[in-house]
């Protein structure tokens, strides 16, 4: 991982939704400006009387705008703390399968050592076949124990991959996705 990203909060702009937020947040901020004067472009629409006589008209639309504001800004932090809980939820994950991975390999050195051992003493005439059929068993099901935790293990990563915005979404996919859902107003 290189230096300049190496916390979760700079991986942010990777995640489409709060890409999308962002963007958002930028329109809103750009609408309660200063508007372009549709008679003269490139000039403002500053005009002297304007403010006189539409004085409450424009404190309403300074306020839709502030109220607008704080809604994407609600918005974009619950999206973010979505995205921090995501990986942090991953990296909890990883560290759990890595420890239950220890245990389980730890469970299936000894069947097979219990294995091995059985089938010392069916060779040497001490026990019974049944015994080293036993203990087969319980060497396979720690095998398949352990094959199961090292699958949720990677799917982990795989996890923690897609928390920190990991590439599944593309540009077109997005653009898709916007032109499906409706516009927050």
């Amino acid at each position: 991982m290189s230096e300049e990203k190496n916390k979760p909060e700079d991986h942010d702009e990777d995640r489409p939704e709060v890409e999308e937020v962002v963007t958002e947040f930028g329109d809103i901020r750009l609408r309660s400006g200063f508007e372009i004067d549709q008679h003269e472009p490139g000039v403002l629409g500053i005009n002297l009387f304007g403010p006189i006589f539409e004085f409450y008209k424009n404190i309403r639309r300074v306020e839709i705008e502030e109220a607008k504001t704080k809604e994407v800004l609600h918005f974009y932090e619950n999206t973010v703390l979505t995205a921090f809980r995501e990986v942090d939820d991953a990296l909890i994950e990883i560290n759990t399968y890595r420890n239950q991975m220890v245990a389980v390999g730890r469970k299936e050195k000894a069947d097979r050592n219990a294995h091995r051992l059985a089938k010392l003493r069916y060779d040497k005439g001490v026990s019974s076949y049944l015994e080293v059929l036993e203990t087969e068993r319980a060497l396979f099901s720690a095998q398949l124990e352990l094959s199961g935790l090292k699958q949720e293990y990677l799917n982990g990563y795989v996890k923690l991959y897609k928390a920190l915005g990991g590439g599944w979404t593309t540009k077109d996919d997005m653009n898709k996705a916007k032109e499906v859902s409706p516009k927050r107003s």
